[in-house]
């Protein structure tokens, strides 16, 4: 998949910080 459906599967924002991911 590519990194927007990537974020948009974890919920958060192509803007996140790589710490707010991990939380997601």
């Amino acid at each position: 998949m590519n990194n927007t459906e990537f974020y948009d599967r974890l919920g958060v924002s192509k803007d996140a910080s790589q710490d707010e991911i991990k939380k997601a």
